[in-house]
């Protein structure tokens, strides 16, 4: 093994081990609890059809069946919703985690290799390429550090899709033919990485045909085989009968504000401001760049056309073009910094940055975990089903009061949050499904953002004070009081929690 190679190896081994020491801890969210049941189809009398959730994921067989029937009317992502289902109903946080490492590991070989090539791997563009990934992708960041819908959905397609790129580069390159055997793999694997995630499939197809047609003269047939196989691949989960259903939910208009989304990650701004000063300065070096990047450009721009028009939900779906923008900036920045001290000082900057940020989060991210083992325990000891979220909401305020507000809003964002401020209504049914690995919904009745005892008390003192005793607010929420439960209602129009504390009904909006 030449010294590439072992600066490589050593590399991954050391981004895997900060990786695996983040996710251990990571924790499950409102998908997870969704996932860890099967699916089922029911059609109502005017001749639709819901999807609901009744029974555990017990088996990958559980999983598989449930996935059939998503794929008809939830989503297009049959294969990779299948390992979430399964890791979701029946896999352990260690396993988890062990398998995101070696996605993660996967990643980070074919990100440098498409970012560096083998020449100009060094310690410093290995250093920047790594704060980069971890300092200025946060939304991608959230994604493979996340629950486990969240890293099976966009950590183990960035994985597979760059393992992809890189190996249509390596046969489109080659002067000697690929073996048989070796292009049927590599066909293969294009034809499943293709099928994992739409968000990327569309805009990696397009830009594989294009570059295949393109330079049809010299592109070799294995290499027309990965293209072709990928298209058919993505062609499975974008007109899957799902897509078509959430198409219509959705509603059709211009969704412009995915641009503002997009300049919001550092990465694509930086990138698009780099590519501009370099234009003025150095054009050769940026043509040199843009021509042997046709799949990558292609592929950023499609998926922007697609999210704009088509099918946005989120800044989490900007991140297959977060990361390829990446790439391309970590080209230019090693093609056109080429001074060994320049590059070493950036390097330590880059060094710095990524201890301040990982240790602040290593710290809140193993804090945040301890808090959900003890929600978890306290749900299965729960006397009226009221799971106090006051101490996560504790930790999360002191971010959330400081300057560094915004730089806490990218890197540390309060997993709890999706499961207090959305699906209110179906919340406590999922969770209390997964805490007893049945369909039992009675576990959970309520998520406060404080203890009951306290909220009462609040009640108490805004009475003696002289205020008005029928509503308190409490960050974000505001909970009224009733003496007869008949006067708070809860319905699907109007998704809410109450609970009964001391004779009292309680609501929370």
């Amino acid at each position: 093994m030449n010294s590439k190679k072992w600066l490589l190896a050593a590399f991954v081994i050391i981004a895997s081990v900060l990786y695996f020491m983040q996710d251990q801890w990571f924790t499950r969210d409102i998908d997870d609890y969704g996932f860890s049941t099967i699916m089922e189809l029911v059609d109502l009398p005017d001749g639709s059809r819901i999807i609901i959730h009744e029974q555990p994921v017990n088996s990958l067989g559980d999983a598989l069946r449930s996935q059939v029937n998503a794929y008809q009317q939830y989503n297009g992502r049959f294969l990779v919703h299948t390992v979430v289902q399964w890791f979701s109903g029946t896999k352990g946080d260690t396993f988890i985690a062990v398998a995101n490492t070696l996605m993660w590991a996967l990643m980070m070989v074919c990100f440098v290799l498409l970012s560096f090539g083998k020449k100009r791997l060094d310690v410093a563009n290995l250093v920047i390429a790594f704060g980069v990934i971890w300092l200025l992708m946060p939304n991608a960041l959230k994604m493979y550090l996340g629950s486990i819908s969240g890293t099976t959905n966009y950590l183990w397609a960035s994985a597979g899709n760059l393992l992809v790129l890189l190996l249509y580069d390596r046969i489109q390159r080659r002067d000697t033919p690929v073996a048989l055997a070796s292009g049927i793999v590599a066909a293969l694997l294009a034809l499943i990485v293709g099928s994992l995630q739409e968000s990327f499939s569309i805009g990696i197809a397009a830009g594989l045909l294009v570059h295949a047609l393109i330079h049809r003269g010299r592109v070799p047939r294995m290499a027309w085989a990965i293209a072709i196989c990928y298209a058919i691949g993505a062609a499975f989960c974008i007109f899957a009968p799902a897509s078509f259903v959430r198409a219509g939910i959705m509603g059709q208009g211009l969704r412009w504000y995915a641009l503002i989304d997009l300049m919001k990650v550092p990465v694509v701004a930086l990138t698009l401001l780099a590519f501009i000063v370099a234009a003025l300065t150095r054009r050769n070096l940026v043509t040199r760049i843009l021509k042997d990047n046709i799949v990558i450009i292609t592929a950023i721009v499609v998926n922007l056309l697609f999210a704009i028009i088509i099918a946005y939900t989120g800044a989490w779906q900007l991140t297959c073009i977060s990361l390829l923008s990446a790439i391309m900036l970590l080209q230019l920045f090693s093609h056109a910094i080429t001074h060994r001290w320049t590059k070493i000082a950036l390097a330590c900057v880059s060094a710095c940055c990524t201890i301040a940020i990982y240790s602040v989060q290593y710290g809140y991210r193993h804090r945040m975990w301890d808090l959900e083992q003890a929600m978890f325990n306290e749900a299965r000891t729960s006397q009226d089903g009221i799971i106090n979220m006051g101490e996560a909401l504790e930790i999360d305020r002191p971010y959330n009061a400081s300057r560094l507000a915004p730089l806490y809003r990218q890197y540390l964002k309060n997993p709890f949050e999706g499961l207090i401020t959305n699906e209110q209504l179906n919340g406590p049914s999922l969770l209390s499904k997964f805490l007893t690995r049945e369909a039992k919904t009675d576990l959970v009745t309520a998520f406060l953002p404080d203890s009951p005892q306290h909220i009462e008390d609040l009640f108490k003192q805004q009475a003696a004070a002289g205020g008005d005793s029928a509503a308190v607010t409490l960050g974000r929420f505001t909970i009224t009081r009733s003496s007869k439960s008949g006067e708070v209602s809860m319905n699907d129009a109007q998704p809410r929690q109450q609970w009964v504390w001391n004779g009292k009904t309680y609501q929370l909006r």
